[in-house]
């Protein structure tokens, strides 16, 4: 790593606004206790303490030593004479009905085909005629959790680039591959401290599956939780995980003791790896779940206790937990990565979707490298030169492929950065030339504020996912950029992004065409189609699909081999997908149907208001109507004189029933680490005040 600034601390600064100087008002809250359960709003982990934006841009790294052995990569063919698909053809030739056993040692002596590699496809042969699958676990715990065969989606691999073959570890492909073609010394990653090239990453990442194995006891299977702030340490860790063959289980970093703790027991978690300044919430878990046996503390922000061994925090962990740091330090900076099978489970994501209710998602290796392929061979061209950047925690699906899987994949560099804030971001583009942006409408809206005090014109793509993109922000944006934001639609349950529109077809307002590889359909709700213009359901089908762990609401999100993805959408008569709303955005005001998406884009459109959400709210008259919270800009005051003027506003705009009933200013509203609404906090929330107000 080369350390290109002086200060104590990872991450860029606010150089306007600072400290107790920040406005109370702030439309990007990241959560509010206002709107949590009383048992989890005490405890806020902190975030990281900021420092200063280097001036520059942080230093080549230093050359590897060419002297340094390289390690043996499992399935890793440098010279491209022959892969797995070649072994097995010749096996088959060798095998054939009439073929002697001289005849099948010339063949397989004259493929390459060695004789360990020939008994090890006849096991595999052996298992698949009895229904039976290669696997390297030797933890079977994802297999025994795995959705019923009938309950599965179908998936589909139209396109020669998604086929990989049956053996696949992700890490060999996207980081090992990279330095063994030309990568090594290229940065990897960048924060305010300096740059990570993709040999330190590889260096760290053995050394820390060295670790998990040795210090740890991991074992290929194991689900090894993952906490901590967007660091170089972080990401090595996901890594190391892979390469292990175990299961990474990624949480955000603003997750509450009684959250780790429901993921903790779904996924029967064992082992854990956490920054040392999110401490405080996993040492509450650990405390009532013993089965959570070990817990390595890395140092979040490089400041380790010089020569300390052992976390000491009284107040904040138990003092047995162990610093990685001390015991990576001796580990061979090479590993040989599992030789997993494509279809292991190597990622289990958590989502809690609209609902609020954490439910596990599972991938393995093929759906992170086909995940890393599809976007951008619709609309995200990308090579080395390119900087990522993105203000979403690794724990986040899209978070994870802007951080790691798209930049890997071609061997580009991501900056991280440990605070979410959009102009932390904005300062992120310009002082470490970011190319490509990924972040949600929310940050979108509020970088424009930014435009003019922070050179962006470097970016030559903007990612928005999330939340539907208005044509009217796409339009701001471009008008003060002159970038374009591209929108793109996806969930955890299929990992990537399934719409997007392709760069030599924009048009605002529409999320775009199925992307590479996917087939997208409208249909009602017998899932017959629907004709051009019509809204209905969105049913998904390609490369990656749903499987919950333990098949929990399994048969909820895929039918008949179809993905429901609970998003309504329309088509037009050229073939563009155009967002409806959540299929639960759609709320009953007073007997009239009204989208909230539609309400919300007309209320962000008017200056008084910062932020606002629409949701559907109890009503002893009426049953239900719909309820918006509204976060003022600044100066604006907040009374009766607002919410007229900005219902007046409406009406000018759609039919009178459209327009919210009841009305709410609030300081924030709740979103995730992303940037994403939580409305199912404000649904219940507008239930406790009518509680409240009914009582009284």
């Amino acid at each position: 790593m080369t350390d290109s600034s002086t200060n104590d601390t990872d991450e860029f600064v606010d150089d306007s606004v600072a400290g107790d100087d920040k406005p109370a008002l702030s439309p990007l809250k990241l959560s509010s206790n206002q709107y949590m359960d009383d048992d989890e709003a005490d405890d806020v982990a902190p975030l990281p303490e900021q420092a200063a934006v280097p001036e520059a841009a942080p230093e080549a790294a230093p050359a590897r030593d060419p002297d340094a052995p390289e390690p043996t990569m499992i399935g890793y063919d440098p010279d491209g004479e022959f892969g797995d698909m070649d072994e097995m053809a010749a096996w088959m030739a060798a095998t054939g009905d009439n073929a002697s056993q001289d005849d099948i040692d010339a063949i397989l002596s004259d493929s390459g085909v060695t004789p360990e590699a020939a008994d090890q496809m006849e096991a595999e042969i052996a298992a698949l005629e009895q229904g039976q699958r290669y696997t390297a676990h030797w933890d079977n715990f994802c297999a025994d959790n795995m959705p019923p065969e009938d309950q599965l989606p179908e998936f589909k691999f139209t396109k020669i680039w998604l086929r990989h073959p049956d053996r696949v570890n992700a890490v060999t492909d996207l980081l090992d591959r990279m330095v063994f073609a030309g990568h090594a010394d290229n940065p990897c990653f960048k924060t305010s401290k300096g740059v990570w090239s993709y040999t330190d990453v590889y260096r760290d990442a053995n050394q820390l599956a060295h670790v998990l194995m040795d210090e740890m006891g991991v074992i290929p299977g194991s689900r090894v939780l993952i906490r901590g702030f967007n660091t170089p340490l972080l990401c090595a860790a996901f890594l190391a995980i892979l390469k292990v063959g175990a299961v990474a289980v990624p949480t955000p970093p603003s997750m509450k003791a009684r959250d780790l703790a429901r993921i903790v027991d779904k996924a029967q978690v064992n082992f854990a790896l956490c920054d040392d300044r999110l401490t405080a919430e996993l040492a509450k878990v650990q405390e009532k779940r013993p089965g959570l046996y070990e817990v390595l503390v890395f140092a979040g922000n490089g400041q380790r206790p010089e020569g300390a061994a052992n976390y000491e925090g009284p107040e904040t962990g138990p003092n047995d937990w162990r610093y990685a740091e001390p015991l990576m330090q001796p580990k061979e900076p090479q590993f040989d990565n599992f030789d997993t099978s494509a279809e292991d489970i190597c990622l289990i994501a958590f989502t809690s979707g609209t609902s609020g209710e954490v439910k596990g998602t599972m991938h393995h290796h093929r759906d992170l490298m086909v995940t890393a392929d599809c976007l951008p061979r619709t609309t995200m061209p990308s090579g080395p030169e390119d900087v990522f950047v993105s203000n979403m925690p690794l724990s986040e699906a899209f978070g994870l492929s802007t951080l790691i899987l798209f930049p890997m994949r071609v061997g580009a560099s991501a900056i991280l950065l440990q605070q979410f804030e959009p102009k932390i971001l904005m300062q992120a583009i310009t002082k470490l030339k970011a190319t490509i942006c990924c972040s949600s409408p929310a940050s979108y809206r509020v970088m424009l504020d930014y435009t003019k005090k922070y050179d962006v014109s470097g970016l030559t793509t903007c990612i928005s996912t999330g939340e539907m993109l208005s044509a009217s922000l796409s339009n701001q944006w471009h008008n003060l950029t002159g970038s374009t934001i591209i929108d793109a639609f996806g969930s955890t349950e299929l990992l990537g992004r399934v719409i997007a529109s392709p760069l030599d077809e924009l048009r605002p307002g529409a999320t775009g065409k199925p992307v590479e590889g996917y087939l997208c359909r409208v249909v009602d709700e017998s899932y017959r189609d629907i004709p051009t213009g019509m809204t209905g359901r969105l049913i998904v089908k390609g490369p990656t699909g749903c499987r919950y762990l333990a098949g929990e609401n399994q048969t909820d999100y895929v039918k008949n081999g179809w993905n429901i993805t609970g998003d309504l959408y329309s088509i037009d008569a050229d073939g563009f997908y155009w967002f409806g709303g959540r299929m639960n955005d759609i709320i009953d005001n007073g007997g009239y149907e009204i989208v909230a998406p539609e309400i919300e884009e007309m209320l962000l459109e008017h200056p008084a208001v910062a932020d606002c959400a629409v949701v559907a709210a109890p009503d002893q008259a009426l049953g239900t109507v719909a309820k918006a919270y509204v976060v003022p800009a600044r100066d604006q005051k907040a009374g009766e004189a607002l919410i007229k003027e900005l219902m007046a506003f409406i009406r000018k705009r759609e039919d009178a029933f459209k327009c919210p009933t009841h009305w709410d200013f609030v300081p924030s509203l709740p979103r995730t680490d992303a940037g994403i609404m939580q409305r199912y906090k404000l649904r219940e929330y507008a239930k406790k005040q009518y509680a409240q107000a009914k009582g009284a």
